[in-house]
């Protein structure tokens, strides 16, 4: 076959011998069996498409039979303006194809009004609980919220940890004993207790239980994170007090496990080296593409998974367990915080030091302005907004302030001094005095 006559994708090629006396053959081009359509959305709002036998809505990829007559119509989101299509289309009015070849359609929108519907109009009424005396060397610490408005506080120091789940009017309901730390679902909650994850309902049932590390030891730690697309991610250890030396093999499960407890994936990220024996040596989320990220603070004395002491190296892990990126080392070791982007990433912060992530991505970028040092920073509205909130006792103010997704201050919530503010899944907000 001549050099320009190169097998092309999706095409047929039909080599045809014609005896002409002098030999030779010619090339005939037969239509595709099928093409491909490929339909995208770029900010807020959707599309309707007729013709293809794909729901579209959220854009999709499909095959046609050539000559297939497709219609699309773009549908901004209420507080969003449609901007034009990209590729195949063009224009700002709705547009007709017919597909003879493989093609690629965006319909991009733009927020008319990045505050629309962030600010609540009121703060609603509010349910109070008196929580009981915690006991002798004890004493009541974070709260959160699942989807469903049921909230539970912990209670820690002296003996075995205990949350207590009251209902959305206050109605007090089941103790979730033995869970250290817990990462909230739109029914119940994930914890972990030790060397356990446990899945539970506000009730007290437990939905599902796994062992997430063995041989159990002194040396073993465990933290639990929320996954942005549903479930936790459960990162557990048996390098607290380094039982393997300083050059020993240190091991770092990363568990990902569904809404519904049942684990989805498990994978060790671990290697020689043994990170530093503190409690807030690590710190992680799975994002808006349910891939998850983990950083690590590397500690004192030693290289850790082959990078050097005194720093936070960082690493990437798809849904399925596989490594995304390597090690990287990002930053001068310090007390380190991380909070999901909407859409996906991350933001990172090591004291006063701070970069966001892609995700995917072990390459820091400038990050938002809006997240100061000793606040914590949830994504609320349907995703659409950040609440930036106060650490009690760490951070001077006591408002919540809301930002857009493109980082417009779309307003301040203030409260009381002294009072602890949490939010929940749902939105909910939670201040203890």
């Amino acid at each position: 076959m001549p050099a320009g006559d190169e097998m092309r994708a999706g095409w047929a090629v039909i080599v045809v011998a014609v005896g002409c006396g002098r030999g030779g053959s010619d090339v005939v081009r037969v239509a595709p069996e099928s093409v491909v359509v490929r339909l995208g959305i770029s900010g807020p709002g959707s599309l309707e498409a007729s013709g293809l036998p794909l729901d579209c809505h959220a854009g999709c990829e499909a095959s046609v039979p050539p000559g297939t007559i497709v219609h699309l119509i773009a549908r901004a989101d209420t507080t969003a303006t449609f901007d034009g299509w990209q590729g195949g289309c063009v224009g700002t009015l709705s547009c007709d194809l017919t597909v003879t070849r493989d093609i690629e359609v965006t319909a991009r929108f733009r927020p008319s009004d990045s505050c629309a519907g962030i600010m609540p109009p009121s703060m609603g009424t509010s349910v109070s609980a008196t929580l009981p005396f915690p006991g002798s060397r004890r004493y009541c610490g974070a709260a959160t919220s699942d989807g469903l408005g049921n909230v539970v506080h912990g209670v820690s120091g002296m003996g075995p940890p205990v949350w207590q789940a009251y209902a959305s009017d206050g109605t007090r309901m089941a103790r979730l004993p033995g869970m250290y730390e817990v990462a909230v679902q739109e029914r119940g909650f994930h914890g972990i207790e030790y060397s356990d994850f446990i899945a539970q309902s506000a009730d007290g049932t437990i939905l599902a239980q796994q062992r997430v590390i063995t041989p159990i030891t002194n040396s073993v730690a465990t933290w639990i994170f929320p996954a942005r697309t549903g479930g936790s991610v459960v990162v557990a250890t048996d390098f607290w007090g380094c039982p393997n030396g300083r050059t020993g093999h240190s091991t770092v499960n990363v568990w990902r496990f569904a809404a519904s407890g049942a684990a989805t994936s498990v994978v060790d990220i671990g290697a020689t080296g043994c990170p530093a024996s503190i409690s807030d040596v690590v710190v992680g989320v799975s994002d808006d593409r349910d891939n998850t990220f983990v950083a690590v603070r590397t500690g004192c004395c030693g290289d850790v998974f082959g990078l050097p002491p005194r720093r936070v190296i960082v690493r990437w892990i798809d849904s399925g367990g596989r490594p995304l990126t390597p090690w990287t080392d990002v930053a001068a070791e310090d007390e380190i915080e991380v909070a999901p982007l909407t859409g996906g990433g991350v933001v990172l912060r090591a004291g006063e030091w701070i970069a966001s992530f892609a995700s995917g991505s072990a390459t820091p970028a400038v990050a938002p302005t809006f997240i100061p040092q000793y606040h914590r920073v949830a994504v609320v509205r349907g995703g659409r907004a950040y609440a930036v909130v106060p650490i009690l006792g760490w951070a001077r103010d006591h408002a919540i302030e809301l930002y857009s997704p493109a980082g417009t201050h779309c307003g301040t919530l203030p409260f009381p001094e002294l009072a602890g503010l949490y939010v929940g899944h749902d939105g909910t907000l939670r201040g203890g005095v």
